[in-house]
């Protein structure tokens, strides 16, 4: 047992923090005074705290990164799990914040080269050897999708290993939030 400098109450010692300077090898104030008195400081040096803090962060930017890299890559799936909490929570605030960025003419421009990049990725995922009827397969695929289904491409045009053809075969009709769920992935 060890009487605590602030609080003047007897505690244990693992109440205690460990100090090489003291003779019995425990701190004179308790865990809790400690904190305290540390609250206590910081509200009272706020500006020279927040400075301390940027600099900190200034001076540490890419091992802060680094650090932060490795959280998400080792607990990508809670991330993923909090994040869709929070959208189901908040689906108005994530369309408000969605519809603010969809607004953003840089947004609309990224958008616009976006889909040139697919126009143009499609015209050269089209092989120069189907035939008429096979074009036109092709557009009655895209006429009669449903209303709440996208044309998908089964071997996607842009995928990471494998790139498919723009071909009837390689052609469904899969339903909005599937197809935006499989992105440019092959799923078998």
């Amino acid at each position: 047992m060890k009487r605590c400098y602030k609080c003047k109450l007897f505690k244990n010692e693992k109440e205690f923090y460990k100090s090489k300077e003291r003779s019995d090898g425990f701190s004179n104030i308790c865990k809790i005074c400690n904190r305290e008195r540390g609250k206590q400081y910081r509200l009272a040096n706020k500006e020279k705290e927040i400075a301390r803090h940027a600099l900190y962060l200034l001076n540490n930017a890419n091992s802060i990164r680094e650090c932060q890299k490795r959280y998400y890559q080792l607990n990508k799936e809670k991330y993923y799990k909090n994040n869709k909490k929070w959208g189901e929570k908040n689906r108005e605030r994530l369309r408000e914040l969605w519809r603010k960025h969809s607004n953003k003419t840089e947004t609309k421009h990224k958008h616009r080269i976006n889909e040139a990049r697919r126009r143009a990725c499609k015209l050269k995922a089209t092989p120069k050897w189907l035939s008429k009827t096979q074009l036109e397969e092709i557009k009655l695929i895209y006429d009669t999708c449903p209303i709440d289904c996208h044309v998908d491409h089964i071997v996607p045009l842009r995928g990471k290993n494998v790139c498919g053809l723009h071909v009837p075969w390689n052609l469904q009709h899969l339903s909005s939030h599937e197809n935006q769920k499989k992105n440019n992935k092959l799923i078998l």
